[in-house]
């Protein structure tokens, strides 16, 4: 991800109820996406993981990714 941007979040809420599978975030990689190359769009969910936390002790899931056209390629 490039210096600078952060992810965009789904469904933020002030007071919302925690969702392991329905909670996630999407970031753009800092990298070129040419047809069959590595993916430059990518969302995760299971968030709240960790010792102690709702989701379990694992780390987040890879809910998608996808290899989408830049400006240029």
């Amino acid at each position: 991800m490039p210096f600078g941007q952060y992810p965009a979040q789904y469904g933020f809420e002030v007071n919302p109820p925690l969702s392991c599978a329905n909670d996630y975030v999407v970031y753009g990689l800092n990298v070129v996406g040419p047809t069959g190359g590595q993916a430059n769009l990518i969302a995760l969910n299971n968030l709240y993981s960790g010792t102690g936390e709702i989701c379990g002790t694992g780390g987040p899931s890879v809910l998608f990714a996808y290899n989408v056209p830049t400006a240029g390629a």
